[in-house]
Parts: structure tokens; C-alpha cells; sequence
């Protein structure tokens, strides 16, 4: 596969032009976490997720990592086989992220947990990432960061372990409650799994919306077909969808990701590609 596939050219290019057009004021973003503004792949190492990597690093204890590993082998076909209905792997992903909250908070879990996490060599923000945060705060372009993870808090401290919280970067993840210890006591609502990452859950946050509901004009950055759900809820102009393929090339996903993407990017390239041929027109 090329590096850079658009799958409508004239498409895309009116979407560029019309987004350009109406310029900063009117556009905010929507970006997944893991694999998309990471690199799915560090030299031949696949990237762990967030959430993996406090499972399978023993950052807990071994009962822990047990339970936390039958939970996924158990709910995990629910959020990748299309063969079952929305409405039960929507449930079923409630269930298991449910669960499994409920055993961090048995084990103990930690803000110092996340803090560590935060800082694991194993996740790298592809090149280019920087710059892009860099430019959308100059232009008080708001971007909001999706994660589904059980860990989500962790992202946030991601972004401030490398200085890049910018004002306009806003985060929908899951978090805790923590007691004077800085330990999870409950954990609080939204909750947010693989089939609610979207902007109806943004409504549910007031403050929020009122920083995108007149940015009618949407750039979208995601790895999974999925991802493309964020939008669900929101009435937007324009939405410029851009697709990280970030698996084995297979003529059937290319076609699926063809079909809901305006950008594809494969090879696990860097963000400044992106934002060269394509970002710095809009931004």
C-alpha cells in the first residue's frame, strides 16, 4: 500500500477548500489516543495500549493481571466480531469495562499508578504531533482526545508529562474518584467504552460543548472503522475524515477503511506528512 491513499480526490479537496474557507473559528478536531496520535509500532515492537500496559507490566499484582486478562478474553470478541448486534456489544463493553473498574478499585489502583504509565518508553507520539498541538493552540483550534481506556486519566498526564496540555486540548476519558491517599475509591460518569466514544457524550458534558457546538466544520483522526462513530451526535458542515491503517495490508479492511475514510495513512508514517500536505492549509 501507498503511504497516503485519498479515497475521493475532488472529495477531499472541496472538504480542504470549504474548511479553509470558512477558516479557525468554525473547526475543531476529534482525535482517538492510542495508535493514532502514537505510533502503532515502535522499531518491530507493537505499541501495547494504555490499559495493556498496566495489565501485562505487573504494575499491580499478579491476581490482577489474571482477572484483568480473563476479563478481555472473555468480553474482547464482543467489541471486534460485527456479527453481533450494536445494541449487545454495547452492553457487553458496559459489562466488562464495569468490571473491570471494579477490580482497579479492589486492587488499589493508584494516581501514582497512572503517573507511571504516563511516562512508559513503550508509547511515542508520532513525529509531527508536536507541531500540530503546537499550531492548533496558536489559532485556539480546541481538539478534544478520545479514550475508551480503563486507564484514561493516564492519557491526560501523557500530554502534561511532555508539556503539551495546551488550554484548547480537552480530554473524554474515563476517570476516577480519589480519596486524600490519591487511591480510587468509585469511578465517575460518563463511562466511556468503544461504542459511546462519540459526541452525544459530549452533550452530557455542558461545559464542553459549548466550546465545539458552534464549530461546525470537524476533522476526525482515528485507527479503527469504529472510530469513526465520535461524530455520531453532533450536526456538523463539514467532516474531514483521516484513517491510520495500521495493520497487515488485507485487500478486504482496505476496502472498509476506503469506505468511511477521505485520508488514509499506512506504514505507521509520522504526523508531520499529514500535516505538511494537508493540516497546514486548514490550520
Amino acid at each position: 500500500m501507498e503511504n497516503i491513499i485519498i479515497t475521493n480526490k475532488e472529495n477531499t479537496e472541496r472538504k480542504i477548500k470549504q474548511i479553509k474557507k470558512e477558516g479557525p473559528d468554525k473547526l475543531h478536531f476529534l482525535s482517538d489516543f492510542d495508535r493514532t496520535l502514537t505510533y502503532s509500532k515502535v522499531g518491530r515492537e507493537k505499541v501495547p495500549s494504555l490499559i495493556s500496559i498496566l495489565r501485562d507490566k505487573n504494575y499491580l499484582d499478579e491476581d490482577y493481571s489474571k482477572r484483568a486478562k480473563e476479563l478481555f478474553i472473555r468480553y474482547h470478541p464482543y467489541e471486534i466480531d460485527p456479527g453481533f448486534s450494536r445494541k449487545e456489544r454495547s452492553y457487553k463493553m458496559k459489562e466488562w469495562w464495569t468490571l473491570h473498574k471494579e477490580l482497579l478499585i479492589e486492587k488499589g489502583i493508584k494516581k501514582n499508578h497512572f503517573k507511571k504509565i504516563a511516562k512508559d518508553k513503550s508509547i511515542k507520539l508520532r513525529n509531527g504531533v508536536n507541531l500540530f498541538l503546537e499550531k492548533l493552540s496558536e489559532k485556539n483550534i480546541p481538539i478534544i482526545i478520545f479514550s475508551a481506556s480503563g486507564c484514561g486519566e493516564a492519557v491526560e498526564m501523557f500530554f502534561e508529562e511532555r508539556k503539551l496540555n495546551y488550554s484548547n486540548v480537552y480530554f473524554l476519558v474515563n476517570r476516577f474518584e480519589w480519596d486524600n491517599e490519591e487511591r480510587a475509591i468509585n469511578f465517575k460518569t460518563p463511562l466511556i467504552h468503544p461504542f459511546n466514544k462519540n459526541e452525544k457524550t459530549i452533550q452530557e458534558i455542558d461545559w464542553l460543548y459549548k466550546k465545539i457546538k458552534k464549530r461546525k466544520n470537524v476533522v476526525l483522526l482515528g485507527d479503527s472503522i469504529a472510530d469513526v462513530e465520535m461524530i455520531e451526535g453532533f450536526e456538523y458542515n463539514i467532516l474531514l475524515k483521516v484513517g491510520f491503517y495500521n495493520k497487515e495490508y488485507n485487500k478486504k479492511e482496505e476496502k472498509k477503511y476506503k469506505e468511511v475514510y477521505d485520508i488514509i495513512l499506512t506504514n505507521d508514517i509520522g504526523f508531520n506528512v499529514l500535516y505538511e500536505k494537508f493540516f497546514k492549509k486548514i490550520i
